[in-house]
């Protein structure tokens, strides 16, 4: 049919950008879809296809699921804490607000698809949005709720941080925080290493404050690294080679250790019995 794809892409829950691939995939290819429903006379779904607002509301989750793949991206990488991603979220649901205020006025600039293929849309459809937009923004909120505290300000920035970020009841935290503010050795190192390098450093030092900032640097912020295992996983099991065993292949694919070839070769051609 000289369509520019040529299959569709079925969902996994076990992928995070799936969802949006597939949302994306079915708009680029919704003449041929809606073709195909009309060669095999599958008139139910035909008639839904059809429908006057359909095509607006199919572009409109490609670009909503499209910011949400955006967001999926920022929040993979490793060493990723979770006081870097409330960063993430706070500027994302102010995306949001700044959407649902544009639609709100009948911009929809910042919805791409929709905008190829309407002007602009009626106020049945734009409140519609609205809601959605609102809608979305009230679960963000719900779900990461109180996403900024004084105590991830005392990680992030310790030598400003007022000493109010500690609870009353911790005087030792308090005197540390402020001894650590005169310590101009620690002030040189954290300018210098990263946030879990510095209060690791810091933790026989101060071990009361750095307490209060393992808090935010040891829960785990993120999927990432099962995700990464499991791209690795497909990569190494292949249909041909569907009976490795590989285990001890996928340890060595996720390793951060990196191996010594050349060590290695030599000890194989001095000693070629191992």
């Amino acid at each position: 049919m000289d369509a520019a794809h040529e299959t569709l892409l079925f969902h996994t829950a076990v992928r995070w950008l799936s969802k949006g691939n597939v949302v994306q995939r079915v708009f680029e290819l919704r003449e041929e879809i809606s073709l195909f429903l009309r060669i095999q006379n599958k008139q139910d779904l035909l008639s839904a296809w059809s429908a006057d607002s359909f095509e607006i509301w199919l572009a409109y989750l490609v670009d909503i699921f499209g910011q949400l793949n955006t967001l999926n991206l920022e929040l993979q990488g490793k060493g990723s804490l979770i006081i870097d991603f409330v960063d993430k979220f706070k500027v994302f649901i102010r995306k949001v607000e700044n959407w649902r205020h544009k639609v709100g006025m009948g911009n929809l600039a910042m919805l791409e698809t929709v905008s190829e293929i309407v002007e602009e849309c009626d106020a049945a459809t734009q409140n519609l949005i609205t809601q959605h937009l609102e809608a979305l923004e009230g679960e963000f909120k719900r779900y990461f709720p109180d996403i900024q505290s004084l105590t991830s300000r005392l990680v992030r920035a310790p030598f400003t941080a007022p000493v109010t970020c500690i609870p009353d009841d911790n005087y030792d935290g308090q005197t540390e925080l402020l001894t650590l503010q005169e310590d101009s050795g620690a002030k040189m190192k954290f300018e210098t290493e990263s946030l879990t390098v510095f209060w690791s450093s810091m933790a026989t030092s101060y071990p009361n404050l750095c307490d209060l900032a393992f808090l935010h640097l040891l829960p785990l912020s993120s999927t990432y690294s099962c995700e990464a295992a499991f791209s690795q996983r497909l990569h190494i099991k292949t249909k041909y080679r569907n009976r490795i065993e590989v285990k001890y292949d996928l340890r060595c694919a996720l390793s951060e250790t990196k191996p010594r070839i050349k060590k290695l070769a030599d000890n194989l051609q001095h000693h070629p019995s191992h």
